[in-house]
């Protein structure tokens, strides 16, 4: 029979080797996101030179890239002329999220209604707590008929 000496290691090796190994992590992420820019200038290039319409059949017929894959490579190339890819941590999916534009939403137009005031806003509070209130009856007070 074989025993086996159980070994615990060092809390501080394990630090280490977990930092080595999320170092390597976020260079490996910081590849990855360079060499998506990388084909996705090389995608845009191709495309400028493809007639119109003719770019996703170039594609599928002339490189092992999916047409979808390739978007995504060239949206990481637009997209990384203002974002320092060093400082993101994620894949290419998160980055493009991350990057993603959000929709602006315009001020709505002036409205008819009164203003919701402080005064409106602590009225309704003191409504609410009522309503959660068992404290002699005041929960039937404020009960919808």
């Amino acid at each position: 029979m074989v025993t086996q000496a159980l070994t615990t290691r060092p809390l501080d090796a394990l630090a280490r080797d977990i930092n080595y190994a999320h170092g390597s992590i976020l260079e490996a992420t910081s590849s990855m996101l360079k060499w998506a820019r990388r084909a996705g200038e090389f995608l845009i290039e191709a495309k400028k030179q493809c007639p119109h319409g003719t770019f996703k059949d170039w594609v599928e017929a002339n490189t092992r890239v999916k047409y979808d894959t390739a978007k995504e490579y060239m949206q990481v190339a637009k997209r990384s002329k203002t974002v320092d890819l060093h400082l993101f941590d994620g894949g290419i999916r998160a980055f493009l999220d991350a990057t993603r534009e959000r929709p602006t939403t315009k001020p709505s137009a002036a409205s008819n209604l009164p203003a919701f005031t402080q005064d409106d806003a602590e009225y309704a509070l003191k409504i609410a707590a009522r309503i959660d209130s068992d404290f002699e009856g005041e929960s039937a007070l404020t009960a919808i008929r």
